[in-house]
């Protein structure tokens, strides 16, 4: 059994590699790579192409997607003050066609591909529990560099997994936490700006955050550029530490 994988997964324009060097280490590297203009490949070993890191828990959350039990999964890193969408969904319209997204790059993956991926992340899983867990492994799982922000939606099972919190801009940060008890707070404030999954918010206390729109429990007008009323998870309140 080796103890180091590399795999690539090349298209007409782009390509993913999976690596990871030891099964001792409880994380692997993906990384995405495009033709130039010139039709030649990023070279990854001169610094070309996105790479990113992930733990055991987020391939597992890969894996609940190339099983089919979620539609899509998406995660935010950040590292030495840069921030990285990943994720990965099945087509729309296409449950054949998987798509790998890591920062600007777009990686179209087929039915057959997407299954060696499975297999092999499913392979590397259990190898790395097993050898990257344990009270002999010479490397400490220590992820401090990176803060991640995760959430999850489900197509193929009734239940969805918990929704913690979206992606904020540079200004604003929220820490993750998952909403336990339906405890909310009634505020006001003025929608500045919006994205799919949040609202930046200015208070009347003057605070301007990025709200997860999983948190608003009461109906709102994004177009409205006049205040309302909102009901908010007060956890998410206090946390941005918002006068009430």
């Amino acid at each position: 059994m080796g103890n180091s994988h590399n795999k690539s997964f090349f298209g007409q324009k782009a390509g993913l590699i999976v690596q990871t060097s030891s099964k001792e280490q409880p994380f692997i590297f993906l990384q995405c790579i495009k033709k130039k203009a010139d039709e030649s490949w990023e070279k990854p070993s001169q610094g070309e192409g996105k790479k990113v890191k992930l733990n055991l828990e987020e391939i597992i959350w890969m894996l609940r997607v190339l099983n089919k039990k979620i539609q899509q999964w998406t995660t935010f890193h950040e590292f030495k003050e840069e921030k990285t969408r990943i994720s990965i969904n099945w087509g729309e319209n296409n449950n054949e066609i998987l798509w790998i997204n890591i920062g600007e790059y777009r990686k179209k993956i087929g039915w057959s591909q997407a299954e060696l991926l499975r297999l092999l992340l499913g392979h590397i899983l259990e190898e790395k529990i097993q050898f990257a867990t344990g009270s002999t492994s010479s490397k400490p799982s220590n992820f401090g560099t990176e803060n991640i922000y995760k959430q999850s939606t489900s197509k193929f099972t009734p239940k969805s997994p918990p929704v913690s919190i979206p992606f904020e801009d540079n200004k604003m940060r929220v820490s993750e936490e998952v909403v336990s008890r339906e405890e909310i707070k009634r505020v006001k404030g003025e929608i500045k700006d919006s994205t799919e999954k949040a609202l930046l918010i200015t208070f009347s206390s003057g605070n301007k955050v990025w709200i997860p729109k999983s948190t608003i429990k009461s109906k709102f007008n994004e177009e409205s550029k006049e205040k309302q009323n909102f009901l908010i998870a007060s956890w998410v309140l206090q946390k941005n530490k918002i006068e009430i």
